[in-house]
């Protein structure tokens, strides 16, 4: 049986963004690792990543949840380094 653990091994998503993706997306943790690692697949796959972090960031904000706040900054930092570049798919043909 494969578990979350293993998943997270095959992924090239770090574990916190795969819990971001599961959040924004409204998933569980094993799917959200499968679609973590499609999305970083693609070419707009950062930006994708990034952007959905971003997201994360904006409602940790609203909440006034600080600790999440900051570890969803950090983890966007961390994202930006990972996974540099890219082509945000929202701004081709524009």
């Amino acid at each position: 049986m494969i578990t979350l653990h293993d998943c997270l091994g095959l992924c090239d998503a770090l574990p916190d963004e795969v819990a971001v993706v599961a959040a924004h997306e409204h998933l569980s943790d094993l799917i959200a690792a499968e679609k973590a690692h499609a999305v970083l697949q693609a070419d707009w796959g950062g930006p994708a990543m990034r952007q959905m972090i971003r997201d994360q960031v904006h409602v940790a904000a609203r909440k006034g949840d600080l600790n999440a706040l900051r570890a969803l900054t950090t983890l966007l930092h961390q994202a930006e380094d990972a996974h540099p570049g890219g082509v945000d798919r929202r701004r081709i043909g524009r």
